[in-house]
């Protein structure tokens, strides 16, 4: 199961034909927690959304993921993940709180190397971690061909 949050205004109506009818949620509300939710899969994470659904929220844990210009959208979405109660508690808490927030800065300033080797460690302690993973990728491509020189640290995301 993964999961993809968005906030702001939507429309409800009916959709359909004769015969079937719908009442459902349209609009880039929508579309956008479903683009959202299709991250995860990219990531390896199960819940994750966007900083304008979280602009409030204090009572639970979370890590920030990065933006990420999402297809069908002009501007980039600042994502996060929402982490299981307890998670900056054990082996893993250098990773939540140190080291992965580290390699992301590395990473948003171009210095691919030092965050491949930062991400390296994340997976030392948490192997399984999934935006280590994708990030470690993304330095390993951005090193062999970086992006253009006004690069924000924004990821375009496909379908």
């Amino acid at each position: 199961t993964r999961i993809g949050l968005h906030s702001g205004y939507l429309l409800m109506g009916h959709i359909g034909a004769e015969g079937h009818y719908e009442y459902a949620p349209v609009g880039d509300i929508v579309n956008t927690a479903s683009r959202i939710e299709g991250l995860n899969k990219r990531l390896g994470t199960r819940i994750l959304a966007s900083e304008d659904t979280l602009v409030e929220a204090t009572d639970f844990d979370k890590r920030l993921m990065g933006s990420f210009l999402l297809s069908g959208k002009s501007r980039p979405v600042t994502i996060y993940q929402i982490l299981a109660d307890g998670a900056f508690k054990g082996e893993a808490t250098p990773v939540y709180t140190e080291l992965f927030p580290t390699a992301l800065e590395l990473f948003r300033a171009r210095q691919w190397q030092q965050a491949e080797t930062t991400l390296a460690r994340c997976l030392e302690i948490l192997p399984g971690d999934g935006p280590s993973h994708f990030y470690l990728e993304q330095c390993r491509t951005y090193q062999r061909k970086p992006p253009a020189d006004d690069w924000q640290g924004v990821i375009p995301v496909g379908k």
